[in-house]
């Protein structure tokens, strides 16, 4: 298991820090700033249940390269 972006549901995925707090404020006790992530797209989310998946949210990560993956496995 994985965590995904510093983000609410529905929201654009935060690059920063500042970004982070901006949109999290309070609702995070702590933030360590390592600079910008460079990432342009959001993490791509896999539902697993069992040996059944699906894809939660497109992101970095083509559904076309987890499908070949899914199959591999």
């Amino acid at each position: 298991m994985t965590g995904t972006s510093a983000n609410i549901s529905g929201f654009s995925s935060c690059a920063s820090a500042a970004q982070v707090m901006k949109q999290l404020g309070s609702r995070v006790p702590l933030v360590l700033d390592a600079g910008e992530t460079g990432a342009t797209l959001p993490s791509t989310i896999v539902e697993l249940n069992g040996d059944a998946w699906r894809i939660g949210r497109e992101g970095a990560i083509p559904v076309e390269q987890i499908e070949k993956t899914m199959k591999e496995k």
